[in-house]
């Protein structure tokens, strides 16, 4: 494919699976690289690397076939010609093929790679080995409005637009525009991020912070997640999560590669792998005499006053005096009273560090300043100590700093760069808040966010008055007053009192329905006291050996009744525990009747474990009591920790099997049991109705699916042309073997070296009703006024596949920079991809179109049947005309779709859907492929689907052979070769509702290694025809419990302990099977309790 901005591409898919509360949720984006610099006309063709020319005429006279092509790695473009070309049944054709030698290709054999290696090989090695790409990165920039940020930093990141600090010196170009972030209202289905950026709802809180780490926010700044600081290896990534969020942090400085900084102000070493922060790391130009960022001043003061350098003195010192003393001393007689530095501003364009020559404490981070200056205009609230150099100043202790980022806690309150824009925010009182005592004023979002924007904290405190905002997406605590941001819930950090909205705060749990049944009364308390309520108060009816406690090797139970009884290698008689004799040194055993009866038997005190417990109840590992002791140690360490006359370094240094089994059981001591929460267990009760029968299962045949080649590992290579290109891959061109870039969409340049604008589209689809064998062309433009199509994307969506899939993808501007004066539209349409039936359409305009990266993020809700309101009416005709929506029979436009088939040259049994300049936007048949749908599709040359599966090929950028099988129902499987168990329901003395939802519960074995405990539940949605007696659902994912719901209603008509595939199951609705309410069941005083503790009754 060519482009003006992008030429002879290769494509990269970056998927991802995000495990996030039992549901697995897919982020998938086709990454492309191509050439994105003006094409050049006149191709130096190496004729050493053609192996041979040949005609299309030639090739047909030698039976080569275009699959022959594809399979010599032919480029696409070139195959479809050579395919239209046969099936036109043109005489002849003077187009050439040009037979490459390895390792080159191309369409004139003009280019190859740096190593003998495939385009994917180079993927699976940044993928491997990030860190060998790290090296002698070229900085990027955006290049696209004029801006003196400061004489160290070459240029702008795109990142540090809108982010809150001014960083242009020459005007505030940055922050000109961002005002209309700020005053942006969302709609009712909309989360607002807090730059103002709106989101639908249905994205909020929707990735997996386990591993703290955001895999792909949909907010710019990442707000719509809770914010971690997750360590990425950005510098080779060019997935959305590096290229298109904002650092985590305000405070953050931007590496402009999709790494951060941690800090802003100058420290004694550089974080950012291209050294672009290479400025604030003050040690970099140590030697440089100068050095004017940082004056002599400075370095002589460090040298007195910071320890790492006087660990190294020799080595940064000696050429400013013989030690720290001398240093000090030449500091208060060389240097100025007070002085600044570095000398550029460390934040918000106006606040710069200062140090007196004359102090004496200490610089433990090699940073701290004295005194700071700031633009007094800017921070009226604060009271100068003094000027220096025209600069107001004030001391650091009137500042009361106890950490070094909380300078720019304060002076992150400071108004913003332009009064007009805070005028501007103030004008709509009942979305804004006035910081009392001043004129600044805040969106009613940044109240309760986390972050002071008030100089007093007034918009952090209760007084704020957060709940009366009624924002559905906030956090309520019970505890007090307090509406917090979605965002602070589980991070680690208590907002309310009560600590509600942590669900942990370490080993204890906050919320109730966290809390597994196995918690329950089992002496260890997991959750905070609610109205002295615990888990482990009012256990009198609650059996403490229950499924849960019995024979886990723990005591749960009073004198470990639990444990008796149960296997082990010490082979106890009954109702006895076993007990590591002081006197013989051997394993023996102890009635229970002896257990806790205040004399220790049993080396450790097993049989005496409360002392421990209640001397360290916090610390459940520290359980092992020392001989004529009351000293508690570790079990492992009390050779080390108990004093010489313990008997227990009798048996340290022992090494054979017996003693492993005495470790083994002394190990079992600690309480660490306690921690791990047991999963669910249905199997004390009786499993039903019995598996009538089992269904066949086809075997699978040979031909399976066309797996990606197994990439072999790739010897380390010094070539500086490796890393040539920033994020994208180096090539070489012609007989000269130039060098050029193959870029990301992200990125432009002859090394990849400038930033793109971009709109970054999210795109997450849903079925209005979910029908398995759907399958949905999706087609999505960036479009201006005039109807130019700047750009698009095609998604093939299956319904039952891709049901948790969010599609992320660059839509570029035709032009750099793009043109401010016209409105930008993404429209996208649907299609059915079997018949190519018009479905539906959407619109959406692009907004703030200041911002470099407008990120957007819809979810789309596929309608049952046909929706033409959108695509006949006159805003989308102006758009652009494609022919197929006249299934929809729009009158005021018919007379145009055949103007455009005659623009068109798509396939036949293809549709033309638009055109990007002069080449048509294609739509295929499952049976076909390529850009202008002439190829036979894998699913056309080889389908491989059973029962009736339906064969969807693979996106032909990714690949040319793999294919997915959409399974009817009751199959499942790769090739839909599983039979999936079928449910068959009827109605025994229960009324037939309309309709039920079925809830399928899986629940997790004690085998299990994932340390989650909840159930998984699917729910089924099922209408019930009149008259009909019985329903019938099959599931292909394993199951234990199933649950049908009607009318406020629950019935459980099936159990089974043990999860049997390709099953039949048939089973009944009774009044036997219904779940009673608990009102019925318990009286109303146990009824009235607190939750905690009417629980223990169940």
């Amino acid at each position: 494919m060519t482009d003006d901005f992008g030429h002879d591409c290769f494509y990269s898919t970056i998927t991802t699976n995000v495990d996030l509360y039992e549901n697995i949720y897919i982020i998938e984006q086709i990454v492309e690289y191509c050439i994105r610099t003006p094409s050049n006309e006149i191709i130096d063709i190496n004729e050493k690397a053609i192996s041979s020319k040949l005609t299309f005429d030639e090739l047909k006279k030698n039976n080569i076939t275009s699959t022959n092509l594809m399979e010599w790695s032919s480029p696409i473009d070139l195959i479809e010609r050579y395919e239209y070309f046969l099936q036109m049944n043109t005489s002849s054709s003077t187009e050439v093929f040009y037979n490459c030698t390895l390792p080159w290709f191309g369409s004139f054999c003009q280019y190859r790679f740096v190593l003998n290696q495939s385009f994917s090989s180079f993927i699976q090695m940044r993928i491997n080995e990030p860190k060998l790409f790290d090296k002698n990165m070229t900085l990027t920039c955006y290049m696209h409005i004029k801006c003196d940020n400061h004489s160290f930093l070459t240029c702008l990141d795109w990142r540090e637009i809108c982010d809150g600090k001014v960083n242009c010196l020459d005007g505030g170009e940055d922050e000109k525009y961002c005002v209309e972030l700020e005053i942006n209202q969302c709609e009712e289905n909309e989360y607002q991020c807090q730059n103002g950026m709106c989101v639908n709802e249905e994205f909020l809180l929707d990735e997996d912070i386990s591993q703290m780490k955001i895999l792909s926010p949909e907010c710019l700044d990442g707000s719509d997640e809770v914010r971690c600081k997750g360590v990425f290896l950005c510098a080779r990534d060019s997935s959305f999560r590096c290229e298109d969020v904002l650092c985590p942090q305000y405070t953050d400085f931007s590496c402009a590669n999709g790494n951060c900084r941690t800090s802003n102000g100058p420290r004694a070493i550089s974080e950012c792998t291209n050294n672009r922060d290479r400025a604030l790391n003050y040690l970099l130009d140590w030697d440089n005499i100068m050095d004017m960022e940082y004056p002599r001043c400075f370095k002589t003061l460090m040298c007195a006053l910071y320890p790492a350098l006087s660990k190294n003195f020799d080595r940064y010192c000696k050429n400013f005096c013989n030690n720290t003393q001398e240093c000090k001393i030449r500091t208060v007689k060389d240097c100025p009273p007070a002085f600044i530095a570095p000398t550029f501003t460390v934040w918000d364009g106006h606040v710069r560090f200062g140090y007196f020559s004359n102090t004496t404490s200490m610089k433990i981070s090699g940073y701290e300043p004295d005194f700071i200056c700031y633009n007094k205009n800017r921070c009226p609230f604060l009271i100068s100590t003094f000027t220096l150099d025209n600069h107001t100043c004030i001391h650091t202790n009137q500042l009361n700093l106890s950490l070094f980022n909380t300078v720019y806690d304060i002076f992150r309150t400071c108004n913003q760069y332009s009064q007009n824009d805070n005028e501007n925010i103030c004008q709509d009182s009942t979305t804004t808040v006035r910081c009392l005592g001043t004129n600044k004023c805040i969106p009613n979002r940044r109240i309760m966010d986390g972050f002071a924007d008030c100089y007093d904290g007034f918009d952090e405190s209760i007084a704020a008055n957060s709940c009366a905002l009624n924002n559905k997406h906030r956090f309520q605590c019970t505890s007090e007053q307090k509406c917090v941001s979605p965002t602070l819930v589980n991070d680690k950090k208590t907002q309310c009192i009560g600590g509600e909205d942590e669900s942990f705060i370490g080993n204890i749990v906050t919320n109730i329905y966290q809390l597994p049944f196995s918690a329950f009364c089992n002496n260890w308390t997991d959750i905070v006291s609610i109205g002295n309520e615990t888990d482990e108060t009012h256990c009198e009816q609650w059996p403490c050996v229950n499924q849960y406690t019995r024979c886990n090797t723990r005591w749960n139970c009073e004198k470990g009744i639990d444990e008796i009884n149960c296997s082990s290698n010490f082979q106890c008689p009954a109702n006895h525990h076993p007990c590591l004799s002081p006197m013989s040194r051997k394993m023996d055993c102890l009635h229970i009747n002896r257990i806790e009866d205040g004399i220790i038997d049993c080396l450790g005190s097993t049989d005496e474990r409360s002392h421990c417990r209640l001397e360290h109840p916090e610390n459940v590992w520290v359980r092992y009591r020392c001989w004529n002791d009351t000293k508690c140690v570790l079990s492992k360490a009390a050779c080390n920790s108990c004093d010489e006359s313990s008997k227990y370094d009798q048996i340290c240094g022992l090494d054979n099997d017996k003693t492993q089994d005495i470790m083994n059981y002394l190990d079992s001591i600690e309480d660490i049991g306690t921690l791990r929460r047991q999963p669910f267990s249905h199997k004390s009760s009786r499993s039903f109705p019995p598996v009538q029968s089992s269904l066949p299962i086809h075997k699978q045949t040979q031909n399976g699916i066309i797996k990606t080649e197994k990439i072999s590992t790739i010897n380390h290579h010094n070539d500086p042309r490796l890393w040539l290109c920033n994020k994208g891959f180096v090539i070489l061109i012609g007989k000269n073997e130039t060098e050029q870039c193959l870029c990301p969409e992200s990125y432009y340049g002859d090394q990849c070296q400038y930033q793109n604008q971009r709109v970054s589209l999210t795109i997450r689809l849903r079925q209005e009703n979910l029908n398995k064998l759907n399958v949905i062309g999706i087609i999505i433009r960036l479009v201006d006024h005039t109807g130019f199509v700047h750009s698009y994307e095609q998604i093939t969506y299956k319904s039952v596949i891709n049901c948790n899939t969010k599609y992320n993808m660059h839509l570029l501007y035709q032009n750099r920079p793009k043109d401010m004066r016209k409105n930008y539209t993404i429209y996208i349409d649907a299609y059915y991809k079997i018949n190519l039936t018009y479905l539906t359409s959407w619109i959406f305009p692009v907004k703030f179109l200041f911002m470099p990266v407008n990120r957007m993020s819809v979810q789309l809700k596929i309608p049952t049947k046909q929706s033409c309101h959108l695509v006949c009416s006159d805003k989308y005709l102006k758009s652009l005309i494609n022919d197929n929506t006249q299934s929809c029979r729009c009158s005021n436009w018919m007379n145009s779709i055949s103007t455009l088939q005659n623009r068109c040259n798509c396939a036949l049994d293809s549709i033309c859907v638009g055109f990007k300049e002069n080449r048509s936007i294609c739509l295929c048949r499952l049976n076909k492929t390529g850009p202008r749908c002439y190829l036979n599709s894998i699913c056309q040359m080889k389908n491989i689907c059973m029962n009736n599966g339906i064969c969807v090929p693979h996106d032909s950028r990714q690949s040319l052979n793999n294919f997915a099988c959409v399974c009817p129902n009751g199959f499942s499987g790769e090739l839909c070769e599983k039979t999936d168990v079928r449910i068959d329901i009827s109605f025994s003395n229960v009324e037939t509702p309309q309709s039920l939802l079925v809830h399928f519960i899986n629940v997790i074995s004690h085998r299990d290694s994932s340390d989650k405990t909840e159930p998984i539940q699917v729910t089924m949605f099922k209408k019930i025809l009149f008259n009909q007696k019985t329903i019938t659902f099959n599931m292909s994912l394993p199951f234990h419990l199933v649950f049908v719901e009607f009318e406020h209603m629950y019935y459980l008509p099936v159990l089974q302990h043990y999860y049997t595939s390709s099953a039949v199951i048939s089973t009944q609705i009774s009044p036997s099977q219904r779940c009673p309410h608990i009102q019925e069941v318990l009286d109303e005083v146990i009824v009235g309790y607190p939750h905690l503790r009417r629980v223990k009754y169940y």
